[in-house]
């Protein structure tokens, strides 16, 4: 009889963490009002409770992973626009 090989929960666990610390490095530092201007269903005790237990690797609720990363993707997109758009010189100096 052959014996299963155990799981390995602590390999998921550290892959999970990995990309919460990638994530967070290309979000903004205002990114929870963002996400709740972009998504108001957050407003709320329970939306906070949901980012808090995200934040700190307690959760791994897909939906909230989705709208962190359109966040970051916004964020992202506003600092290439900022890059492309050349400096102007202000008037009267």
């Amino acid at each position: 009889m052959q014996t299963m090989a155990k799981k390995s929960i602590t390999r998921g666990r550290d892959v999970w963490r990995q990309e919460l610390k990638e994530l967070y490095a290309k979000l903004p530092k205002n990114y929870k009002q963002r996400l709740i201007e972009k998504y108001p269903e957050y407003d709320s005790l329970a939306g906070a409770e949901l980012l808090r237990n995200f934040r700190n690797g307690v959760s791994r609720d897909i939906v909230l992973r989705r709208c962190l990363d359109e966040v970051a993707a916004d964020y992202q997109s506003e600092l290439e626009k900022q890059k492309q758009e050349p400096e102007t010189p202000e008037s009267g100096e």
